[in-house]
């Protein structure tokens, strides 16, 4: 009776050593387990964005801080980027995303630029999130390596605008099912009450406000 006992004290402590030896290897897919500084300070950019973008205003203020922060050529970049995005999407809100500007559609961020310092990469990206909708068959790309805004840069910019508008039953019926709207009141939303492209005389009128508004003292004048 003895001797059975001594070999099941032999068996839980061997059993004990396997156990531990398992608990101290390092996690999978990971050298160290660690996150990098620059994760780090991502991480924490975010939960401040949480707290301080709480309007438009914000958000801008944050994204262009975050611009000025970057090194050339991406800063020069990041506002020709910034300038395209406004004019194709006007209806986007100017934000940032774990420090990098970002552009939200119901608090949701369809895109953002990563500049190369950002992770220490070898260019600056433009990426896109699912809430873009870029589907195209059963692979698509969501990010673009960007070294210089030319103009083909430009006007790929134009045609993906172009692209998403072409498809508009498309979203029309994707928003519709996701938010229990109607169709029609989805379509009118985005069709009518959603200025897409600005022309000289709406860039005109929108001057125009803002002068009348200042005289009325309802706008700072810094605007």
């Amino acid at each position: 009776m003895a001797a059975k006992t001594t070999s099941t004290k032999k068996k839980t402590t061997s059993t004990k050593k396997k156990t531990t030896a398992k608990r101290t290897s390092a996690p999978r897919n990971s050298s160290t387990g660690k996150f990098s500084a620059e994760e780090r300070a991502a991480m924490k950019e975010y939960a401040q964005e949480l707290k301080a973008q709480k309007n438009k205003e914000d958000g801008k203020k944050m994204l262009q801080a975050a611009i000025a922060k970057m090194k050339e050529p991406d800063r020069t970049m990041a506002k020709r980027v910034d300038a395209l995005i406004m004019a194709a999407a006007p209806d986007l809100a100017q934000r940032t995303w774990y420090g990098m500007p970002a552009y939200a559609r119901d608090d949701k961020v369809v895109c953002f630029f990563q500049d190369a310092q950002k992770f220490k990469a070898r260019y600056a990206t433009l990426g896109f999130n699912d809430q873009a909708r870029l589907d195209e068959g059963s692979m698509w790309a969501t990010a673009f390596a960007l070294t210089e805004v030319t103009p083909e840069v430009e006007e790929a910019f134009r045609e993906s605008y172009l692209y998403g508008k072409g498809r508009m039953e498309e979203i029309v019926a994707a928003e519709g099912s996701a938010r229990e709207f109607p169709a029609d009141l989805v379509r009118e939303y985005l069709t009518r009450h959603i200025v897409h492209q600005l022309g000289p005389r709406d860039y005109e009128g929108m001057d125009l406000f803002l002068r009348y508004a200042r005289q009325l003292d309802r706008r700072p004048a810094a605007v």
